[in-house]
């Protein structure tokens, strides 16, 4: 299952709306991530563990170094670890 960016702005909508919905991130809750960033022109992915859905941010814990908090603005995808093969670091 991989979030687009579109479905990750429709989440964010509803939340501005005061709209009830479950949350976008609620299944990837102890998963084993990768989550791509948009960081200016470069698009930058993040593996590790998925721990925490907070109000505008998500808590990563990296296979490497301490837990992140990503602003959920910069999210352009999340897709299941073990599928990801292609490189850490792009340019847009």
């Amino acid at each position: 299952m991989e979030l687009t960016a579109t479905q990750l702005a429709v989440a964010e909508d509803c939340r501005m709306y005061g709209k009830v919905i479950e949350s976008t991130f609620e299944p990837w809750l102890g998963q084993s991530v990768v989550v791509q960033l948009a960081l200016g022109r470069v698009k930058l992915s993040v593996r590790g563990t998925f721990l925490e859905d907070r109000e505008e941010t998500l808590l990563v814990r990296p296979e490497v170094g301490p837990d992140l908090e990503i602003p959920k603005a910069k999210v352009l995808a999340i897709e299941e670890a073990c599928r990801w093969t292609e490189p850490m670091i792009s340019f847009l």
